[in-house]
């Protein structure tokens, strides 16, 4: 065998080496990412989500939307219904023809529809914690509803404007609290929201960890 014959031969059999090292290597590191993922996702805390019907009154308790120092606990909330309306309508009969006016005068998106759910709040002995209103929402699916805010504040003489409600100790308080789709699902999916808006439920989430409570919300169509 020549020389060039003999260093090629080495050459090949280093190649293989490191072919071989590299693939042991490779093994190695996806056997330790599984176990570290393995590890990682025994350790996640699961999301509890219970579900209520509405009419009764359902418990806030240590539960909480962001920070758990919101002490919650003493505040309970009931569901009493809500009535689907045409958005145009609904703020015309309700006085809130300026801010009609101003969505349509800066060419702002609005859905055709608005939902006014009816709550009742309850606060036993909690002198410190406040409702984060900012946090409030229809659920249907993934779909979302938040509050509208500047109908909320029209309609509301109570509600002054504040994201955080807070009831006076062994009291409680009746809200309607409207809510209409964002205008980017309304772009996206008008025809299916429709569809849900008048053949589904949606559900209004009350507190978000360490349990998501959700209570059930029946829409009445008033449309026609």
């Amino acid at each position: 065998m020549t020389e060039a014959a003999i260093k090629r031969a080495k050459k090949q059999k280093l190649n293989k080496i490191i072919l071989i090292a590299s693939a042991i290597i490779l093994a190695v590191l996806v056997v330790l990412w599984c176990m570290q993922y393995n590890i990682t996702n025994s350790r996640a805390i699961p999301q509890l989500v219970e579900y209520y019907e509405p009419g009764e009154y359902i418990e806030i308790g240590e539960n909480f939307y962001v920070d758990a120092k919101e002490q919650l606990n003493g505040y309970s909330i009931r569901v009493n219904g809500a009535k689907l309306y045409d958005y145009e309508q609904f703020l015309i009969d309700n006085g809130c023809e300026e801010y009609l006016n101003f969505q349509k005068e800066h060419n702002q998106g609005y859905y055709k529809y608005i939902v006014v759910l009816d709550i009742s709040v309850k606060n036993v002995e909690n002198y410190d914690g406040n409702l984060m209103a900012l946090k409030f929402a229809l659920y249907n699916g993934s779909l979302n509803m938040p509050v509208d805010f500047t109908v909320w504040d029209d309609i509301d003489e109570h509600f002054e404007g504040y994201p955080y409600l807070r009831l006076v100790p062994n009291s409680e308080a009746d809200m309607l609290i409207p809510f209409s789709p964002m205008p980017l699902n309304t772009n996206t999916a008008g025809d299916d929201i429709e569809r849900r808006l008048f053949e589904e439920d949606f559900y209004f989430c009350i507190c978000e960890f360490p349990v998501r409570k959700m209570i059930r919300v029946p829409i009445e169509n008033c449309t026609e």
